[in-house]
């Protein structure tokens, strides 16, 4: 590997002189840029380039810009992050101010700035730079292909994950980070030597900014990222000013489909040729290795699915060998648990669902679902079916019939940290009243299910609803299909709704506010938006069409229970 040191101990001519940015000379060189004599001063800088210029070039663009001046140079060479600034023609007391101005610029974004002194021309050297660089590109081939075939024979003994990532981290000496497609770090590989952040530091720093982001809209870079010429595609580069460090982050894809995102983490000038090479070999492997995780666990959670549905789904047995079935299978089914049932929107509902890269598919979205629970919940157990996902989510304490406090934050937050589109395209969640013990899961799970259906009906803004709260619609759900429930709902507010349907009015709306103010008139006319006598002739008009008193205690108990029949399942 080619670096600034490298340059002046063995490229640049005897004569060129280290003027500032020292702490920058371990900077990986990828190629040799001179400057031109007409806009624009550098053509297609992509970072890691030696840029080369000389003060008969820089007065030339100065008779076209006249404020361009070797410290804006230095600042500008140092946002495009190439790896040194070599200048030819210092000499005078004329530039003594900007020369100064540029060292200290230099100092200060560690950027080798290299006076060129009585040296060949400066395609000489730029020539003599390309070629150094090139020759050891020859050799950092060979070693990228050398860790491919290291990591393969690992993945043809099914090594793991957990290896792979290590060795890689231990061939480049720079921390290895393997996301899943959400952008959850999986894996995390950090060299031994002082200096690197800690694992919990590094591992908060990349979640704040997840490799998922610079790829939602493809092809266009977010804030903070630099496309790098030569790469896979869709590698990009990302800043981690918290860590003061860069990251090398490549799409892991199996076929179309990406699983996963490999990041190298470097200082910001020390990524060199090898990452980029390694990285764009190593990562078919990588995606391979995650292709055969997600099988072994879906064959895992089809087995454990098996178990779980004979306790769900209330199947009599031997509850003995159901639960010693489960307890091999890994789960503990003698505790307190409350089920959540999450039902997911179908793909075809999801805002924005052609935008590349976005999350755009119940699939997605139940992983989504599940690592966030596994993080919130510890001991949840999880099973998946189609567009539904359920939860078992452990109870501190056992079951009371009530969510404990505690288990009403975590719900909160857990639903603030799922994908909004997933909400805005109608996820539903179910929560059941506590299960004390596996035989009463079943039950449970129904509950769940129900809680699910009636919040749907019931509470269209809010995504989450528990079966507890639900009072007297928990009776009314399980009347539902009952040939007497429907003749006592029609005969009772049918003629109403008929009336309403064929003049047009709100008659219905009218006695549901009524009902809801207690009967209070001035609070129901304020709410309906009407004058008072006019609340009254409305509720005269109701009398005569359902040839009912509503005075009379009964009749008023059969139209309330009719009217909240209506909202949940009959209209």
């Amino acid at each position: 590997m080619v670096s600034v040191q490298n340059l002046l101990a063995g490229v640049l001519p005897p004569t060129a002189r280290l003027l500032g940015g020292e702490s920058g000379l371990q900077g990986q060189v990828t190629w040799a840029a001179t400057m031109r004599t007409r806009p624009p001063a550098f053509e297609s800088l992509q970072g890691g380039e030696a840029a080369l210029l000389s003060l008969s070039a820089l007065h030339a663009l100065q008779a076209v810009e006249s404020s361009l001046t070797l410290p804006k140079v230095v600042e500008s060479l140092a946002e495009a992050r190439v790896s040194a600034v070599l200048v030819a023609g210092i000499e005078g007391e004329a530039l003594a101010s900007d020369l100064q101005k540029a060292i200290a610029l230099a100092d200060e974004h560690a950027l080798p700035l290299i006076a060129l002194l009585r040296q060949p021309p400066l395609t000489d050297i730029e020539r003599d730079i390309i070629t150094s660089v090139v020759s050891q590109r020859g050799g950092q081939d060979q070693r990228a292909t050398a860790i491919y075939q290291e990591l393969l024979a690992l993945s043809l003994r099914r090594a793991g994950i957990q290896v792979m990532v290590e060795r890689l981290m231990l061939a480049l000496q720079k921390p290895v980070v393997l996301e899943d497609e959400i952008g959850h770090v999986i894996q995390l590989a950090i060299p031994g030597e002082a200096g690197w952040a800690t694992p919990p530091l590094l591992e908060q720093a990349i979640q704040a900014q997840p490799a998922r982001s610079l790829f939602v809209k493809a092809g266009k870079p977010q804030p903070g990222t630099t496309r790098h010429a030569g790469l896979h595609p869709l590698a990009e580069q990302q800043e981690l000013p918290t860590l003061g460090k860069i990251r090398l982050v490549t799409p892991v894809l199996l076929g179309s489909e990406v699983v996963g995102y490999c990041s190298v983490i470097e200082e910001v000038r020390r990524l060199d040729t090898l990452d980029h090479l390694a990285l764009e070999q190593v990562v078919p492997l990588l995606a391979l290795e995650l292709g055969r995780v997600r099988e072994l666990a879906a064959v895992e959670l089809r087995l454990q699915g098996d178990a779980l549905d004979e306790v769900l789904e209330g199947n009599e047995g031997d509850q003995a060998q159901v639960l010693l079935r489960a307890r091999q299978l890994g789960y503990d089914l003698e505790r307190a648990f409350v089920v959540a049932v999450a039902v997911l929107p179908e793909e075809d509902a999801a805002p924005g669902k052609s935008e590349p890269g976005a999350l755009g598919s119940a699939k997605r979205w139940a992983r989504q679902l599940s690592n966030e629970a596994e993080r919130l919940f510890p001991g949840v157990i999880l099973r998946g079916r189609a567009t539904e996902v359920v939860l078992l989510l452990p109870v501190e304490g056992g079951g009371t019939g009530a969510l404990p406090p505690r288990m009403k934050e975590r719900l909160g937050e857990f639903l603030a940290r799922l994908d909004p589109q997933c909400v805005e395209a109608g996820l539903r969640i179910g929560i059941s009243r506590p299960a004390s013990n596996a035989s009463e899961l079943g039950a449970r799970f129904r509950e769940a299910r129900q809680a699910v259906t009636i919040g749907r009906r019931l509470f269209s803004q809010h995504p989450l609803t528990f079966f507890g709260s639900l009072g007297f619609y928990r009776l009314l759900f399980h009347l539902y299909g009952l040939e007497d429930v429907r003749a006592f709902y029609e005969e009772t507010l049918g003629p109403l709704i008929a009336y309403d349907r064929r003049t047009d009015s709100e008659l219905v709306q009218t006695l549901e506010m009524y009902f809801a103010c207690n009967g209070n008139l001035s609070q129901a006319a304020q709410q309906l938006h009407l004058h008072r006598n006019s609340l009254l002739y409305r509720l005269e008009r109701i009398s005569e069409v359902l040839h009912a008193d509503l005075d009379d205690a009964e009749i008023r108990l059969s139209l309330q229970v009719a009217l909240r029949m209506r909202h949940l399942y009959l209209d």
